[in-house]
């Protein structure tokens, strides 16, 4: 009986050059001005809805203003592109199938992103219920250690979700093309 939770292991060169082009365009992506734009559009308006079902807050040009004068701002860093980064090298550096590269980074993507969004919901509360200093205090630790931790989950849920084992980001390919360049020097010998 076949297992049919078994990874596929993939090392195809075309696959290979493909995997890699993708992490080269999605890196300059998240990277890019227009994944902020975009990002923070949807985070702010999402945030605006979320807002006013407990404060009164205006939205003013992405800026989101509360009844005490308060200018709450989406700013790149809140939007945590290395996260996204982390993720896309992860997946893309593995040589396993390609069906399952893309349900894993769509799926982390997809769950980071509710996770970011529930994070800044989250410090947003904190700041209009318990002031700016305590907001302060939460958001240095969302910023520096949960945002880190919720990616790293995320990524172990999917290798384990995929059973992707022994096989090490960039090292399996580094390792795979040193044999292959081996079985040709060793071929040319030969002839």
């Amino acid at each position: 009986m076949k297992n049919q939770h078994k990874t596929i292991i993939n090392f195809d060169s075309k696959i290979m050059i493909i995997r890699y082009l993708l992490i080269v365009i999605l890196i300059a992506f998240f990277l890019s001005n227009i994944f902020n734009i975009i990002s923070s559009n949807f985070v702010t308006r999402l945030s605006y809805y979320f807002l006013q079902t407990f404060t009164q807050v205006k939205l003013v040009n992405l800026e989101l203003i509360f009844p005490d004068g308060s200018i709450f701002l989406v700013i790149k860093e809140c939007l945590a592109a290395s996260a996204y980064i982390l993720i896309t090298l992860v997946f893309l550096s593995i040589p396993i199938d390609l069906k399952i590269i893309i349900k894993s980074i769509l799926g982390s993507y997809i769950v980071f992103t509710i996770f970011n969004i529930l994070r800044i919901f989250i410090l947003m509360f904190v700041h209009v219920r318990f002031g700016e200093q305590i907001f302060d205090l939460v958001h240095l630790a969302f910023y520096e250690f949960i945002s880190g931790i919720g990616a790293g989950i995320i990524i172990i849920y999917y290798l384990y979700k995929y059973k992707i084992k022994k096989i090490y980001p960039f090292f399996s390919d580094i390792k795979y093309l040193i044999l292959e360049i081996s079985k040709l020097k060793l071929f040319n010998k030969n002839r």
